[in-house]
């Protein structure tokens, strides 16, 4: 008993909606071959694939105790321009270029493979790099028994299961790190 009633206490002390202060939510990226995508802690470096080429993989398990539990790195063939050539991808090319078959017919948005959409082979199968680029975010688990929320302040991609917060611009980090406390809380 007394849920309804605490529902509308809370409702009625609210001073503001979720949906007023945030621009989006949803996630930064969905490879559809994160076989491929996904490297050990060190064969970034094994591979010839320099620091801008790949980033820590903040997928959900990672998420954890407002902090980003470093379990492994990813392939990020990205820059605030757009994709990187084939030549900046060091070795990590040719272990793509093995699975391009498989690549190519990933399915985005649309419905389009990654090959009828125009992609390169070894993009992700959906990328958002206005998400990904933003100085700052609060990255969330998406299945998990409690709440786990993380400031982001950049270098990590996060993928359909730790989608992300994006708040309206203008926004400061303090503004980021209140609405992280009530979240997490």
């Amino acid at each position: 008993g007394g849920t309804v009633e605490l529902k509308e206490f809370i409702q009625n002390r609210q001073e503001c909606l979720l949906g007023q202060v945030v621009e989006l939510i949803g996630f930064g990226a969905v490879t559809r071959a994160d076989e491929v995508f996904e490297l050990p802690i060190g064969a970034a470096r094994r591979l010839g694939l320099p620091p801008p080429y790949f980033a820590v993989d903040g997928f959900g398990e990672a998420v954890r105790d407002w902090s980003i539990n470093h379990q492994s790195d990813i392939a990020f063939p990205y820059t605030k321009t757009g994709t990187a050539l084939p030549r900046e991808l060091g070795r990590w090319i040719d272990v793509a270029w093995r699975y391009r078959t498989q690549l190519w017919s990933r399915q985005g948005k649309g419905f389009k493979t990654k090959k009828s959409s125009g992609g390169a082979y070894f993009e992700y199968s959906m990328f958002y790099p206005e998400r990904h680029f933003c100085p700052l975010k609060i990255a969330f688990v998406e299945v998990s028994s409690h709440n786990h929320f993380v400031l982001d302040r950049g270098g990590t991609v996060f993928k359909q299961t730790s989608p992300i917060i994006k708040l309206a611009a203008g926004a400061s980090e303090d503004d980021h790190l209140a609405l992280l406390g009530l979240l997490n809380s």
